[in-house]
């Protein structure tokens, strides 16, 4: 009888017996962690699957945009006129002149330092090139191209500049002929 009062006052004042009622709780909490890994396993694969890729490791690279040399403006080509001459040859048996035009090719970056040459230097310039007419061979006038007389005029013009690389050509658009008697 003993016995029976004990198991009543148990059931009475709402204690579980010992032995069965732990067990019991450990497979509850067993169980409430099982779920709590299987929900946190899924929220991992699904945020897994339509998260974005890992972005690559930082490597020294190349920037991206413009390469060397873009976005650089290139020198334009600008043509300079040098002047209007008319000059006599000397060198045949008879008197020659010449009537024509000399401009010459420069870059954009020059035409400001060759105008003020031009302008500073007119008559050196004007006696130059008349030197270098009369002087030359009447031969040199029948070249179809006058190359002698290009490069003959570019080298002096080169060295009154002061840069032989500021001209990068020069253009005699055309030569008149006129015999004098």
């Amino acid at each position: 009888m003993a016995e029976e009062n004990t198991a009543v006052s148990e059931q009475q004042s709402g204690e579980a017996p010992t032995g069965g009622g732990r067990r019991k709780m450990v497979i509850l909490g067993g169980l409430m962690l099982g779920v709590m890994l299987a929900e946190g396993l899924v929220v991992f694969i699904l945020v897994k699957s339509f998260a974005a890729p890992p972005p690559a490791a930082a490597e020294a690279s190349d920037a991206a945009g413009l390469a060397h040399g873009e976005g650089h403006k290139e020198p334009q080509e600008v043509e300079v006129e040098i002047g209007k001459f008319h000059v006599q040859n000397e060198k045949s048996q008879r008197l020659i002149a010449y009537d024509f035009e000399v401009y010459v090719l420069v870059s954009d970056k020059n035409v400001d330092k060759l105008k003020d040459t031009l302008t500073r230097k007119a008559a050196t310039i004007r006696d130059h090139v008349a030197r270098i007419v009369r002087s030359t061979d009447p031969q040199r006038f029948a070249e179809p191209d006058f190359t002698t007389l290009r490069e003959l005029l570019k080298h002096e013009l080169g060295q009154i500049v002061g840069d032989q690389e500021v001209i990068l050509q020069v253009l005699i658009p055309a030569v008149t002929r006129v015999t004098e008697d």
